[in-house]
């Protein structure tokens, strides 16, 4: 289903849609046509010498698009007539149209997009833009008695607005995906919501349904300039495939795995049975390949007989592999890939964080800086390599971007502490036969509270950190841990994560891969500020390979949900993570010549002054044979009197 707002959309577009089989609900050229816009010194869509101007882009509309069997809805306007507290009716002009509409074609139905669906229930359908997620349907009416179907006609905003954060961090259009699927719900776990609104929708007789805002980013090429601002589709402007496409599909898929459980089998296989939603209105599931991959293993399989808008379960028997992990793809009778999902047999395990006990390295510390010496295998290893860190590991909150285009005034994307400096109450190291301990205690910016970093001969620690917040209460949406390293030629990979259960390959948000670290090249240098580039000429790579000077779009998106992550540099040196503690996400960016590496965690909403911000993580120089020297500088700390 398609919503044509609110441009008059091309023949070859509807002619498409009659061939494939889209619905269509086709909207007059009309937005924010409200009171406030006079004629002659009253609203325009009240006035008499403006009904013209209603009713011939009306005529046309039909006259245009009427032959189309795709098209079921006609829509007067978008987001026009009375608002919230005004009075619920059409405005005279948009009353004449919607009339003019009915008489000329009485076989299609009518909307008026206005969002507190004001239109005094002269339209066929009842219409609502971006309700309480937690309501029931009848409260996003003007009379709950009102007896219409009701089409959310405008819901589930792609992130557009928070152009800074976008910018640093594209891994938060994941976060759209996660907010969608518990949107409205009162579950927990993150894979199988039960009660958000759009199963609701989907179960409901009276919902019709919802269009996701928007289709296509709003943004143009002319000549050398972009125009336009938003940014807000599934596809961009090149027509590239944006990462909401796949969550789209994910989210929105008419094969809905609702959970699954399994038995071993003598010969070592799996018999399992899933519980599956059919949310077709005329396939049934039997008209699908299902395609089971794990390892080289490969089976294909018609689906079960389950009649659309039907559920039950289906058992299969899968053979013995080594892997437990299977994907699950579903495929249509056009050869498409309708939705992919992951199944674990058996219990993902916490990682365990190995213990930094191979014996204490050599530490040199003096006012400026620390050394600490590192060997693996010296006897044959050759050589040495310097690893420098810009500083100790940082205490890192970012807060969450409210600023919008309407509403330039909320808060802007911040990094706390920033540039604040550190004030050192005791920074101190303690040998041990196993390891090394260096413990910090300090004040910077609005946190007060330290580190313990265990460290041992080989490389492995265990870094501790547990942080005060003291400042005034703030949105932010991670807290965590910060190391910096000189930027340089590398790439960063992680394994065990991921938001959703599958994915398609380079996609950012997906739980495995490799990304690699570059700075944009003389023709990739255009770019807007969302991080999208948008010239000179037409892209030839993937839009998760677009550049700016953060690096590219999936080497700076936050990995979800990881158990292990690695930075290596080209030479070989490098740093990997093992997250614990609730700190499962990763994230790296550059700026002014230095690489930031975030180990964080999802933050409380608010931080409230008193807050902790704590973790536990794992982190390990990896190198090969011989020595490594991690540099520390400690200029940057000021020591408390």
């Amino acid at each position: 289903y398609i919503r044509t707002s609110h441009y008059p959309p091309t023949r070859e577009f509807l002619e498409a849609c009659d061939e494939l089989g889209i619905y269509v609900e086709c909207e007059a050229p009309f937005t924010w046509v409200a009171k406030r816009i006079k004629l002659e010194g009253e609203p325009v869509d009240e006035s008499p010498s403006a009904l013209n101007w209603f009713l011939n882009p009306a005529a046309a509309m039909l006259e245009y698009h009427g032959a189309n069997p795709s098209v079921i809805i006609w829509s007067i306007a978008n987001e026009s007539g009375y608002l919230r507290g005004e009075d619920d009716r059409l405005p005279d002009n948009f009353l004449k149209m919607n009339d003019f509409i009915k008489q000329r074609d009485p076989s299609r139905l009518t909307i008026f997009n206005n969002q507190m669906n004001h239109d005094g229930k002269r339209c066929d359908i009842a219409c609502s833009h971006y309700n309480n997620p937690h309501s029931d349907p009848a409260s996003y009416l003007v009379d709950p008695d009102d007896p219409r179907p009701v089409l959310i006609d405008e819901m589930f905003h792609i992130n557009t607005y928070d152009y800074e954060e976008l910018t640093i961090d594209p891994g938060m259009r994941e976060e759209w995906s996660r907010g969608i699927y518990r949107f409205g719900g009162n579950d927990t776990n993150p894979h199988w919501e039960t009660n958000a609104l759009w199963h609701r929708m989907v179960r409901s007789d009276r919902w019709l349904g919802v269009a996701i805002w928007g289709g296509i980013d709003e943004t143009f090429v002319i000549g050398e300039d972009r125009v336009g601002y938003g940014q807000w589709g599934i596809i961009d402007g090149w027509r590239r495939k944006k990462p909401e496409w796949w969550l789209t599909k994910k989210l929105f898929s008419p094969v809905w795995l609702n959970g699954y459980n399994g038995d071993a089998l003598p010969n070592g296989g799996r018999s399992l049975t899933l519980e599956l939603e059919n949310r077709y209105s005329f396939t049934d599931l039997n008209e699908l390949r299902f395609v089971w991959s794990a390892g080289n293993q490969r089976i294909e399989m018609d689906g079960p007989s389950m009649a659309p808008a039907s559920s039950g379960k289906w058992t299969v028997e899968l053979p013995s592999v080594l892997e437990s992990h299977w994907t699950l793809e579903c495929i249509g009778s056009d050869g498409v890939s309708v939705v992919s999902y992951g199944l674990d047999l058996e219990e993902n395990r916490q990682p365990e964080l190995a213990s930094p006990d191979r014996g204490a390295p050599e530490v040199r510390q003096n006012k400026e800086r620390i050394g600490i010496k590192l060997e693996v295998d010296p006897v044959g290893g050759t050589g040495q390599s310097t690893l420098n860190l810009s500083g100790l590991p940082e205490v890192f909150v970012t807060q969450a971007e409210g600023k919008m285009i309407f509403v330039p005034t909320r808060p802007a994307y911040e990094e706390l502490p920033g540039t604040a400096t550190r004030y050192v109450e005791t920074l101190t190291t303690e040998n041990s036969e196993q390891n090394t301990t260096l413990t910090l205690r300090e004040r910077v910016g609005e946190f007060e509270g330290g580190l313990s970093w265990v460290i041992d001969r080989a490389g492995r620690t265990i870094l501790e950190y547990d942080y005060t917040y003291t400042g005034s209460k703030r949105d932010v949406r991670e807290t965590g841990i910060c190391l910096k390293l000189p930027a340089e030629a590398g790439g960063i990979s992680w394994s065990g994560g991921g938001n959703w259960d599958a994915y398609p390959e380079g996609h950012i948000g997906r739980g495995t891969g490799t990304a690699r670290f570059e700075l944009p090249k003389p023709e990739q240098t255009r770019w807007d500020h969302l991080g999208t580039y948008y010239g000179p000429a037409v892209p030839t790579w993937v839009w998760e390979q677009d550049i700016n000077d953060f690096g590219p779009a999936d080497f700076r998106a936050t990995k979800f949900n990881v158990e292990h992550a690695e930075w290596r540099s080209d030479r070989g040196a490098g740093v990997a993570f093992t997250p614990a503690s609730g700190a499962n996400r990763i994230r790296a960016f550059h700026r002014d010549g230095e690489l930031f590496l975030i180990v964080s965690q999802d933050a409380p909403r608010p931080l409230n002054p008193g807050d902790r911000v704590s973790g536990r993580v794992g982190i390990d120089f990896v190198f090969g044979k011989g020595a490594l020297i991690i540099d520390i500088p400690t200029e940057n700390l000021e020591s408390v009197e």
